[in-house]
């Protein structure tokens, strides 16, 4: 029983912070669009806008409980990529490269936590982590 509450208030609080920087991220989307236009990605505006769905859609999943593992699934491959492009602390210097590295360490931490939701909710429907022995 205090296990199932544990769950759900993980949820959603990793829910709460993707929606939030969903609309934190859609409230700068100009800045941001033009940050990846400049670093030259193809179609930076539909990758901005699809970042933007997946943080938010699969953030609010995650908080009603609708879904949590798949939530928690689609959010993965985001968060491993959105880092690197914004956050590569290592060709920076100084106070940025400090601020970069923290951003960049808290976003791979919600990963294990994205990881851990899916082992949690239902290891056995997961073949890639039901072990068989």
């Amino acid at each position: 029983m205090i296990g199932e509450w544990i769950l759900r208030g993980v949820e959603v609080l990793v829910g709460a912070f993707f929606l939030g920087f969903g609309i934190a991220n859609a409230r700068s989307s100009g800045a941001i669009i033009e940050s990846l236009e400049t670093r030259g990605l193809p179609v930076a505006r539909l990758l901005f806008w699809a970042g933007v769905a997946n943080q938010s859609i699969a953030g609010l999943l995650l908080m009603i409980g609708y879904q949590a593992a798949w939530a928690a699934a689609a959010l993965i491959p985001f968060t491993l990529i959105a880092p690197i492009i914004f956050h590569h602390f290592w060709s920076m210097q100084g106070e940025a490269r400090f601020l970069n590295r923290i951003i960049f360490i808290c976003d791979y931490t919600c990963v294990t936590g994205a990881l851990l939701l899916i082992a949690a909710a239902d290891p056995e429907a997961w073949t890639f982590l039901a072990f068989n022995g």
